[in-house]
């Protein structure tokens, strides 16, 4: 598993996402979202906060050195501020429909499945 998640944070750093590139600048003009070929395409926009997250909600300081691309906080806000909601919604409907066959054949199998979404937890910053 943590194998996989370290093939992804790769492969997001380089930029790869040839199946998802495509299908969400469609669904950016579906949402009629006009952009500017600049360094914060929606795509690029996409891919930054996904690596933002991915490393535990990081600071745009850090952000900066795991792109390797000097850009500065408030563009990349502004940026992520303009991504519309509707285009970012329709591709995890997306993605979750694609994935939806592969859960479906593991809840089959006799293998157990957890499922834990720790985007709430939190813990103090303080020992006691």
């Amino acid at each position: 598993m943590a194998a996989s998640i370290r093939s992804a944070l790769a492969r997001l750093r380089r930029g790869d996402s040839p199946l998802i590139a495509p299908l969400f600048e469609e669904l950016c003009r579906d949402a009629e979202y006009l952009w500017r070929d600049r360094v914060f395409t929606p795509l690029v926009t996409l891919r930054f906060f996904l690596l933002q997250i991915l490393h535990g909600n990081t600071a745009i300081n850090h952000l900066r050195q795991l792109c390797g691309i000097d850009f500065s906080g408030s563009s990349y806000c502004a940026a992520r501020r303009r991504l519309p909601l509707r285009s970012l919604q329709a591709l995890l409907k997306k993605l979750v429909d694609a994935a939806d066959p592969c859960v479906r054949s593991l809840a089959r199998s006799t293998t157990r499945i957890y499922l834990v979404d720790g985007s709430n937890f939190s813990t103090s910053d303080t020992l006691r």
